[in-house]
């Protein structure tokens, strides 16, 4: 443990501490995960060329946990690359939801989410109460 921090009560302390503990535990796992992709990777690719000395850092939230946050309607929509921002409209579109339903769970703008249902070439859902133009 750490040096004892003033005006903290021992419990306070012992929860600082395996906060950290489960911190280093995050940190641990994600490593391997990237570990992992990259031996998946390299044994892909036959094996035939050396592997880099140093792995890239990890990120700090995996791309899929990202997307699943912002399906989830707890990250919005921005915080993902273009293509998966797509899908993810794409997704929601396939659930029946409306522009606006979708526009309002992922943070976006009703005319952004026009704009990319319309570039992927699907029809708009109409809600009760809405009609087509």
């Amino acid at each position: 443990m750490s040096a004892p921090l003033s005006g903290w009560t021992r419990a306070q302390q012992r929860s600082r501490a395996r906060a950290r503990e489960r911190l280093g535990e995050a940190r641990r796992a994600v490593l391997a995960e990237a570990a992992a992709t990259f031996n998946d990777a390299f044994d892909d690719a036959g094996g035939d060329v050396a592997p880099p000395d140093v792995l890239p850092e990890p990120p700090t939230r995996t791309h899929r946990v990202l997307y699943q946050l912002c399906l989830a309607g707890r990250e919005p929509a921005e915080s993902l690359p273009t293509a998966e921002r797509a899908h993810l409209v794409k997704e929601l579109h396939g659930l029946r939801w409306t522009d606006q339903q979708i526009a309002r769970h992922t943070r976006m703008t009703t005319y952004t989410t026009v704009r990319i249902r319309a570039r992927l070439g699907l029809s708009p859902h109409f809600g009760p109460g809405e009609v087509s133009s």
